[in-house]
Order: structure tokens, then sequence, then C-alpha cells
């Protein structure tokens, strides 16, 4: 559901004489995330889902890291885009 949201942003941040490298590049960046995602994903259960995790105080099934490991690469990706994102402060003509 976020993806027809993010194409607008990206779209109306990127200058209108890079918007196809930009595109390009950030596709080949989810492309490589949505091959790499499942199999990383996987060994991970499977060296993990048998143990328990202690993670502040709190004992979670092996089977969670998969989920905290994406939730860890899901907040520094937020980070990066508030570090980076900057709202233009006049609107673009098109």
């Amino acid at each position: 559901m976020y993806i027809p949201s993010f194409r607008a942003l990206q779209a109306d941040i990127s200058p209108r004489e890079i918007r196809g490298k930009v595109f390009g590049t950030v596709q080949a960046i989810f492309n490589i995330g949505a091959v790499l995602g499942p199999i990383v994903g996987g060994q991970l259960y499977q060296q993990y889902a048998p143990k328990k995790i202690l993670l502040i105080g709190i004992t979670l099934p092996g089977a969670a890291i998969s989920f905290l490991v994406s939730a860890i690469i899901g907040l520094f990706s937020l980070r990066l885009f508030a570090l980076y994102v900057e709202e233009p402060s006049t609107p673009q003509q098109w």
C-alpha cells in the first residue's frame, strides 16, 4: 500500500533532470532487497528458531529475530530519510 505514495514522494523530491536515474537506482536497490531479504531471513530463522533470545530483560522466541532485524532496518531507513530529505520551500512547476 505504501508504494504509490513512495513513488509520488520520490518524484516530488527528485529534480526533473535526474529523475530517471533516481528511479532506476531506487528500483535496483529495492530488487536487491527483494532477492536477498528472503535468503538472509531464512538463514536467520533457521539458525535462531530453536533458541530463546534475551533482549532488554525480555525473553523472546528465536523466530522473532528476523522481525527484529527487519524493524532495525526499517528504523535505520527512516532515520536516513529524515536526515536527507527536505521539503522544498517552493512548489515545483510542472
